[in-house]
This record gives structure tokens, sequence and C-alpha cells, in this order.
């Protein structure tokens, strides 16, 4: 009961912007206010910011204020926030201004594209590759001790097997047999990138 008053408080105090970062928070952490920017889509504020010379690819701790309720992602990058926040328009700009596209924390294996990897729309991860990223470093962090790696992987495979979608390693696998595409997203989702639920019966569908 107590955790549930706990995770239900959290979303009021999200929803009501008692966690928000104040604008004097945004003004005196420049790194905070990047990841803030970056997590809400605010890409005047991360071109501002690069302009000045912030390092994109910093993995501080981030003041909590900033990536509540997300308290265990204080040492991601930006871009990793961005991606898991599934902002496309602050990702595409971070990613322009230099940022680095597998840079994560040292020592994890979380890299953007293993983030974008769980989702079931290929665009983030497009964008990833595009940039350069490694498809390779990723899916070797699949076969990795630590979080992610061979038993979290495991885990995932026989949830997504249950579902009938994708695992994250078969959807990086088919997003790096077509590389360096810019192709649409119609097309990525047709031939099955992304961690796509399947479609419904097509009997039932002719029968509508």
């Amino acid at each position: 009961m107590d955790s549930r008053i706990t995770l239900l408080a959290a979303a009021v105090c999200t929803s009501c912007g008692l966690f928000s970062p104040s604008t004097g928070d945004l003004r005196n952490d420049p790194h905070g206010h990047l990841v803030w920017a970056a997590r809400t889509g605010d890409v005047e504020a991360i071109r501002r910011l690069a302009a000045d010379g912030i390092d994109l690819d910093a993995s501080g701790s981030t003041p909590r204020v900033f990536v509540f309720p997300d308290i265990d992602h204080i040492r991601w990058t930006a871009l990793q926030h961005a991606v898991q926040k599934h902002q496309i328009d602050a990702v595409q700009v971070l990613l322009e201004w230099g940022a680095d596209p597998d840079a994560t924390q040292a020592g994890t294996i979380n890299t953007p594209l293993f983030i974008a990897a769980y989702d079931k729309d290929p665009t983030m991860a497009r964008l990833l590759i595009d940039a350069g990223a490694d498809v390779n470093l990723t899916l070797k962090a699949l076969t990795s001790d630590g979080p992610g790696g061979p038993l979290w992987h495991f885990v995932e495979r026989t949830m997504e097997r249950v579902s009938g979608s994708q695992s994250r390693s078969e959807a990086l696998q088919c997003l790096a047999s077509h590389p360096g595409a810019r192709v649409a997203k119609r097309r990525a989702q047709n031939e099955g990138c992304g961690r796509q639920i399947p479609e419904e019966d097509s009997s039932r569908k002719s029968s509508l």
C-alpha cells in the first residue's frame, strides 16, 4: 500500500510541476538544463547551450529535479534522455550539433541505440544509425554481463516471444541489414524493423 501511495504522489507531483526545475535551476546548471531540454524536446534551448560550448556527451550526476521521476537515469547523457522520451526533434538537434551517438556513462552498455531498439517505431534508431551509431557495439552489449546483458536479454526475449513482437536484438539486426538508409518510416515498418506487434489476422480483416 505504501508503495502505491508513493507512486500516486509522484504522478501527481509530476503533473502539477512540483518536481520541475525552476528558472533559477535552469540558469545555474547548464548540464541540468541540457538534460531537461532533451527530455522535454526544447530544441531552442539545446541549440543555445550547444552554441555556448556545453559538453553534449557529459554523463555526470544530474540533480534529480531535472530527471524526476527517472531518478535512476541521473548519469545518462542528454541524447539518452531524448531517445528514452522519444523526442525525435531533440535527438536530431543533438546529433546535428555533434553529440556522439554511442556516448554513455563509462562502464555501462545502454547506448542511445540500445534504448531506441526497444521502441516499436524504428525512426529513432534510424536517426542514430544515420549519424554513425555502431550497431555491432550495441549488439555486443546484449551479450555482456550487467544490466541488459544475458540474463535480462533472456527475460526480455521470453516476453517478446509471448507477445509475438521482435526482441531488441532482432530489431537491431534488421536495422543493421539496411546500412545508412534514410528510409521512410513506413518502409522500415513494412520490412519488420522495430519491435512490432503483429497486425490483426488477415482473414479477420477480409471478413470485416
